[in-house]
């Protein structure tokens, strides 16, 4: 038992003793003097590139593609013409539109313009007819019933040759009718025919393309087509969204297992560099073996730490990859609806059986419409209105009447009165009477003209017919989608010959003359930057240096999902070569200090509690304690502790002691 006492003793001793000439010799380190400069504090964040601007354009109006003008990649300016509706309908529309405002506006004028000149007087002189022919009348019935005498019959034959004067007067006004009707009734009548002529038209075209369709249903079976392809694309979507996601549980498995496992190194390299530090204060090992137990101990933790990361970032990526999944499930779901409503329509015609039935009523009352306008403008063309040729005819009729009494009277006068001849003067007395009232109303309307009411309904009409032809040329404008911006075409989602409703999307432009770099920024970032600060940044993909960006927003709420702090950074890209979707790294200035002490950073130790140096000094070092400014990742400013100029090992330091010995190898 004393033998193997004295066998460990006589082992420490011989350690000692080899290990003396070590510990007693020169550290061998680097050296660097502490000089003056500037130094800022960067934080690198990375993001990803988006369009300056990205236009989804859809279009207004539904209708067959005429023609498509464009293709992904293409350069468009502003208002470039990009797709092109069928218009022959829209323009039969406009044309229906004009001819209803011309009629109204026609109509409107002959309200306002009242009866014409030769309107007036012809109706006058019938009421003066009528007023002679009543005197006439009444002179007869009281000669009828007094007798005649030679002057009777000398008023009798005047009154004869006035009914003829009369006759004749009527008969010239009545011709006057029959002559033609007046330029703003035939311009209204040619409207309306003009109109229902357009009508037709239109008619006839909405049945050819409702009748193409029913035939042949390709647009029906394209949208079909369409709508399948979205659902195998979103099935696919689905299962890489599932492979994605059992990929990223995988991951998360195995930095689990590397984090115990780099758990359980740590706690190993912990037994052990106490166990060689315990030897080492005993001077039992060497500072070689101590600094190999340190280092691996450091090694340890660095790897729990990666692991650690490892698994926060294995579970972030199951998070977006479940989110994906969902996202593709929903887009599933709307392309099966998509498909099964397309594949119900294509095989269910009932309602385009509904629209062309009702598109061949519709063609008929156009052609019925369309025969009776023709027939009234041509009764206009030939004469005036038929019931103002019925007053000049009745006036004709009127005078003949009066003639033929005043010839009655001539003869009765001559020939003396009978009972029966006094009671035709009676008659005719009445008749005249009759006949005037009527002459005196029919001027009395035509002096008065329209209403009021009826000019004012009348312009109404023709507001709305104002508003029916802008609505007609609006909808032949929208049936031309154009670039609302200048840029590329990212997308085309519909073909030539294609039928699409209100409001389908048809084509993507986005604008990347300028391009925005998101990024998501930490706290401490955001209380050091502010919108305009300019910063650095390197596109990834091009080995072209450091462009030059501008910050547009910082978003006042953080990203829930991210726990990070949306930016936008502007940039110009003139060139058109950064694309939406790159990779960017963006460059935060956070501190910055101009002529500072500035020093290695791996020359300083305990770096997050008491920072401290060792400041060479002749041929031994001295342990001295530093405060810090401004530390970047490989520099660090002295506020305090150091002077420009002194010297301060930068490598070696770790296995230093205040006061060793050592020697400079390279400074």
């Amino acid at each position: 038992m004393n033998n193997k006492y004295l066998k460990v003793i006589i082992v420490i001793i011989l350690v000692s003793i080899i290990s003396l000439p070590i510990m007693s010799a020169s550290m061998p380190v680097e050296v660097n003097e502490v000089k003056t400069g500037d130094i800022s504090n960067v934080k690198v964040i990375g993001g990803t590139i988006e369009p300056y601007k990205d236009i989804r354009i859809s279009s207004t109006l539904g209708g067959i593609i005429d023609s498509l003008n464009i293709e992904i990649g293409q350069q468009v300016k502003t208002d470039q013409e990009l797709i092109v509706l069928e218009q022959d309908q829209l323009k039969l529309q406009v044309q229906q539109a004009q001819s209803s405002l011309k009629a109204a506006r026609a109509n409107l004028q002959q309200l306002k313009n009242g009866a014409t000149e030769e309107q007036l007087a012809a109706s006058l002189a019938g009421v003066k007819q009528a007023e002679a022919s009543l005197e006439m009348a009444q002179a007869g019935l009281a000669k009828v019933k007094k007798g005649a005498e030679e002057e009777q019959i000398k008023a009798s034959e005047a009154g004869v040759k006035q009914a003829k004067a009369a006759l004749h007067q009527a008969q010239s006004s009545y011709e006057m009718a029959k002559n033609g009707a007046t330029p703003e009734e035939i311009a209204q009548v040619e409207a309306s025919y003009q109109q229902a002529a357009a009508s037709l038209e239109g008619a006839k075209s909405s049945l050819e393309i409702i009748q193409q369709i029913y035939e042949e249903r390709t647009a029906l079976k394209q949208q079909m087509l369409n709508a399948k392809i979205q659902v195998d694309t979103a099935k696919k979507q689905i299962e890489a969204a599932e492979a994605r996601l059992e990929q990223s549980k995988i991951g998360l498995e195995q930095a689990q297992n590397n984090l115990e496992s780099s758990r359980n190194n740590l706690e190993q390299a912990r037994k052990e560099y106490d166990r060689v530090e315990s030897l080492y204060k005993e001077k039992v090992v060497s500072q070689q073996q101590y600094d190999r137990a340190e280092s691996q101990f450091e090694n340890a933790k660095t790897a729990v730490k990666n692991a650690e990361t490892a698994v926060e970032n294995a579970r972030k990526t199951i998070n977006s990859a479940e989110i994906a999944k969902q996202q593709a499930e929903i887009s599933y779901q709307g392309a099966v609806e998509m498909y099964n409503l397309a594949k119900y329509n294509y095989e269910n015609p009932t309602q385009l059986k509904q629209q062309l039935a009702s598109a061949k009523t519709q063609v008929a009352v156009s052609e019925a419409s369309k025969e009776l306008t023709a027939a009234n403008l041509a009764k206009v063309k030939k004469g005036t209105r038929p019931e103002q040729i019925e007053i000049s005819k009745a006036g004709v009729e009127q005078a003949s009447a009066g003639l033929k009494a005043a010839e009655a009277q001539l003869a009765q006068v001559k020939k003396g009165a009978a009972a029966e001849d006094i009671q035709q003067s009676q008659a005719g007395v009445k008749q005249a009477e009759a006949a005037l009232e009527r002459a005196r109303a029919n001027h009395a309307q035509l002096e008065k003209g329209a209403s009021e009411e009826e000019i004012m309904a009348t312009e109404s009409n023709v507001e709305r017919a104002e508003i029916a032809l802008e609505m007609a040329r609006k909808n032949l404008e929208d049936s031309v989608i154009k670039s609302p911006i200048s840029g590329i075409i990212a997308s085309v989602s519909v073909d030539e010959g294609e039928m699409i409703g209100p409001g389908t999307p048809v084509t993507d432009v986005v604008d990347l003359s300028r391009v925005y770099i998101n990024v998501g920024i930490s706290a401490d970032i955001l209380n050091n930057i502010k919108v305009g600060d300019k910063v650095n940044v390197d596109v990834l993909a091009y080995d072209d240096g450091y462009q030059q960006g501008t910050i547009k927003s910082i978003s006042p709420v953080v990203d829930p999902r991210a726990q990070t702090f949306p930016v936008k950074i502007l940039m110009d890209n003139k060139e058109l070569k950064y694309r939406g979707g790159m990779f960017a790294d963006v460059y935060f200035e956070l501190s910055k200090s101009s002529n500072a002490l500035i020093i290695p950073l791996k020359a300083v130790l305990d770096l997050d509690n008491q920072p401290y140096v060792y400041l060479v000094k002749g041929d031994s070092v001295e342990k001295r304690e530093i405060k810090l400014g401004v530390v970047n990742t490989e520099k660090a400013e002295v506020t305090d502790g150091l002077n420009k100029g002194d010297r301060i090992v930068v490598n070696g330091q770790n296995s230093l002691q205040d006061g060793d010995k050592v020697e400079v190898i390279s400074q």
